[in-house]
């Protein structure tokens, strides 16, 4: 449970692990727009895969990114939805 009331962002905590892991899917699609070869080939095909849907960018999984599979309400709540 956060601390203050300035901890908490749209109900995600500033600091939880899902908040970390949709600011980390932020910054991987940014880099896909601006430089698309700099990712790595398995991770693009998992992309391609799971951004067909909601509930498929919310169960990306790429730990070597920070981000973690998650249900599309944690999802959702994290990302400030």
């Amino acid at each position: 449970m956060a601390r203050a009331e300035e901890d908490v962002v749209f109900g995600a905590e500033l600091n939880s692990p899902a908040r970390h892991s949709v600011v980390a899917e932020l910054l991987l699609l940014k880099e896909c727009s601006t430089a698309p070869s700099s990712i790595e080939e398995p991770l693009r095909i998992l992309l391609l895969e799971n951004l067909k849907s909601q509930g498929g960018l919310a169960s990306l999984e790429w730990k070597e990114r920070g981000i973690v599979s998650m249900s599309l309400n944690t999802h959702k709540s994290a990302a400030g939805s």
